[in-house]
């Protein structure tokens, strides 16, 4: 089964879009996020932080095609991520992966 995310306002994601000047004083509360729905994510531009909704899953390097689901890597086990290839490099560089 795929990973999931939950969105929920605390006092310290009110406090964080505060100090970064985001515009916003809550984030929205999201349930059961799937891999192919928009999460809210905060990321670094023009000098600043911005917030807008994008899609989450892991777009292995070697890929030549735009982000698709032709190589969608959500939904691969976790007892084998230290040893796939397809996430040598966000291993190495500690990107998005958590579990």
């Amino acid at each position: 089964m795929c990973g999931r995310i939950f969105v929920d306002q605390t006092p310290g994601a009110a406090d964080m879009l505060r100090v970064l000047d985001l515009g916003h004083d809550q984030l929205p509360t999201h349930n059961n996020l799937a891999p192919t729905e928009p999460v809210p994510v905060i990321f670094a531009h023009e000098g600043g932080y911005d917030l807008a909704p994008m899609r989450w899953w892991l777009h292995p390097d070697w890929s030549v095609e735009p982000p698709n689901q032709k190589f969608a890597m959500f939904n691969d086990p976790i007892d084998t991520v230290l040893t796939s290839r397809a996430y040598k490099g966000p291993i190495q560089y500690r990107l998005g992966i958590s579990r």
